[in-house]
């Protein structure tokens, strides 16, 4: 029960861990979803010639059959590191 009018210290402690609670939860949903997309990045890379690449990608050659071994490790390496903070993020907490 959450009362609009007076200020207890109950009150405002529960509407902090409902606040902290949401947080954490976007947090873990963004961390995932985003560390996905980095994954499938790096897929991209490490099929696709620089040449072939869409034009806002780092590393964007016009014409080049290069491939970006080097810009594929580097989007794995993130996408796991937020793979692993949803992970961390999404245990339990501390009591």
């Amino acid at each position: 029960k959450l009362r609009l009018v007076g200020d207890t210290g109950v009150d405002r402690c529960l509407l902090v861990s409902i606040g902290v609670r949401t947080m954490n939860t976007v947090l873990v949903w963004g961390a995932a979803v985003l560390g996905i997309a980095l994954i499938g990045l790096t897929a991209v890379y490490w099929v696709e010639p620089a040449g072939s690449l869409p034009g806002f990608f780092p590393g964007f050659e016009p014409g080049s059959t290069h491939v970006h071994f080097k810009h594929g490790i580097a989007t794995l390496i993130l996408g796991l590191a937020l793979f692993a903070v949803a992970w961390f993020r999404s245990g339990p907490t501390k009591a």
